[in-house]
């Protein structure tokens, strides 16, 4: 009778923590979205452009960015007078980068489109979470450049499994770490945001972006909800 009780006693224990383990992911994701410009706001938003410059040791870099939420994304750059260009769309994508010895736009890998398609949702993985399949686990709280942050890991519907730092104080989502395999090799890849502005549509967005390559990303420019032309992401034929 005892171990039945004491089983009973562990397993309510169990339940108990992990309900309350997901009602702090819920309050985390919930002040996080709040921060971000609300449901509401985010919900709104289908499409953005932006302008942005990439400064490496001196050399400037323009870069100009199309996305359609959940639907595609261009990435066009300039390099020594050479545009290179990156599509990702929910299933496919291509790439040409001249620079680095291509002659002509290059299909993506299923890997490296499965890699990418997180970057086509605009609101992020953690808003609605549940309802886009992204799975999520608190793994604690940590310090990063002098801030608290909650570290949650994020396994999507794809698989993709990715960690992000959420400040405790101002619940931006202010580092994240994502892995993915190259040649049978782990890899981890991180992103360091900062700079948070709001816009006119009481959006909240990012206005530096640390890729770790040698270079950060500065936004020049937002446009949200503007028109965008489908044909854009077509890979070109020749």
């Amino acid at each position: 009778m005892k171990i039945k009780t004491s089983i009973f006693a562990f397993f309510a224990l169990f339940l108990l923590n992990s309900s309350s383990n997901a009602q702090t992911i819920d309050e985390i994701v919930a002040k996080h979205t709040e921060a971000m410009g609300g449901k509401d706001n985010l919900e709104k938003l289908k499409t953005v452009y932006l302008e942005s410059e990439i400064d490496f040791g001196g050399m400037k870099i323009p870069v100009k960015m199309w996305r359609i939420d959940k639907k595609a994304m261009k990435v066009e750059f300039e390099v020594q007078g050479m545009k290179g260009t990156s599509v990702i769309m929910d299933t496919s994508g291509w790439v040409f980068m001249p620079f680095q010895g291509q002659t002509k736009p290059e299909p993506m890998t299923k890997e490296d489109v499965k890699m990418a398609k997180s970057e086509l949702d605009l609101s992020g993985e953690l808003v609605e979470y549940a309802a886009k399949g992204n799975k999520l686990e608190l793994i604690g709280k940590d310090e990063y450049e002098g801030s608290e942050v909650y570290k949650i890991q994020v396994v999507d519907k794809e698989g993709n499994i990715s960690t992000d730092f959420v400040d405790a104080n101002s619940y931006y989502v202010i580092k994240k770490e994502s892995k993915r395999k190259v040649q049978d090799k782990e890899i981890t890849n991180t992103s360091v945001m900062g700079d948070f502005k709001k816009l006119e549509n009481g959006l909240v967005m990012p206005h530096s972006i640390d890729a770790g390559m040698g270079g950060s990303l500065i936004v020049k420019k937002y446009e949200i909800n503007p028109k965008i032309d489908t044909a854009i992401f077509e890979m070109p034929k020749n």
